[in-house]
């Protein structure tokens, strides 16, 4: 998981909303894509890689929180984990969704 999350802290954006981080999710996964396409490897531009991610990533979050749990004294390191692992949650569904509102800023690149 550490070399999906590379190029995301390379260019992190603190204090993010959750439009800008699914923008910059989706972009990262794309080009990704791109690079894939360069070397011959199979590319894919569904975006179901980047939910399988997240999903995956809400999994190690849950194993991470548990383990926290067995070891921390009170509940503010579980409860931070938590936090941050609601946007992993429901971001495989969210990603149509704000892809979707965002949309008309591309128009300009959906003629010939």
């Amino acid at each position: 998981m550490a070399a999906f999350f590379k190029p995301m802290a390379r260019f992190h954006l603190p204090f993010s909303d959750e439009e800008e981080t699914i923008y910059r999710a989706a972009s990262m996964y794309l080009l990704a894509q791109y690079f894939r396409a360069q070397e011959g490897l199979e590319a894919e531009l569904d975006l179901e890689g980047l939910r399988k991610a997240y999903q995956a990533i809400h999994i190690m979050n849950m194993d991470f929180s548990e383990r926290l749990r067995a070891i921390a004294k009170g509940d503010s390191a579980v409860n931070a984990v938590v936090l941050l692992d609601l946007f992993t949650k429901t971001m495989p569904w969210a990603i149509d969704d704000k892809l979707s509102e965002i949309r008309f800023l591309f128009e300009g690149f959906l003629k010939d």
